[in-house]
This record gives structure tokens, sequence and C-alpha cells, in this order.
């Protein structure tokens, strides 16, 4: 990034060990801790929920936790239906973003 641009400073303490878990956490990115903890407040800026916002999220996030161990105990493992459920699964995974898109253009059709 361009430092020159950068002219606010942003500054907070923190204990001896709050200081030892940033700097572990960002020699884990190769990072120095300022860098890190500009990069974590700049990351998490952009997640702004309304309470409803997180209780919907929360319960969407239980709600995938259930079906998806559903599934998994009514499949035997070894199984065709257990064997496509993981490939599902796996696709969800991997194509979240676009499965999510093709679902809302189809309903804008719908």
């Amino acid at each position: 990034m361009n430092d020159a641009k950068r002219n606010k400073i942003i500054t907070f303490r923190v204990t001896d060990e709050e200081y030892m878990q940033i700097k572990d956490a960002a020699l884990t990115q190769n990072r120095d801790p300022n860098d890190w903890c500009r990069h974590a407040a700049l990351s998490s800026s952009h997640f702004k929920l309304t309470v409803n916002e997180d209780v919907f999220y929360t319960e969407l996030a239980l709600l995938r936790f259930l079906i998806i161990n559903g599934f998994n105990l009514l499949f035997a493992e070894g199984s065709q239906e257990a064997t496509f459920w993981s490939e599902c699964m796996d696709r969800a995974d991997q194509q979240g973003d676009e499965l999510f898109t093709e679902l809302m253009s189809q309903r804008k059709r719908g």
C-alpha cells in the first residue's frame, strides 16, 4: 500500500500478553504487528451487522450445522446417497458464491 497517503494515526494500549498475541498472529501472516492490526481493523469494518442480522446469521449457521449433521447421520457411509451428499457439500463449500448468484437469478426470473 502507499504509505504516503496515510496521514491519520490511531493508537491503543495493550497488555504485554495482548501484545504477544498480536505479535504471534502477525508473524503467522508475515506482517508486523502494526500492519496486522491495520489489516484486522479494516477487514472487520466491512462486517457491520445490525442486531437482527446478527440473530439471522446465527440462526442460519445453526440451521446449516443441524442439516449437515442430520443428513450425515441419515446416510450410511459408503452408500450412493452418502457419496452424492458429500459431493453436494463439497460443491457448496467450494462454489458458494456462484450457487448464491445462480439461485438469486432464478428467483428474479420466477
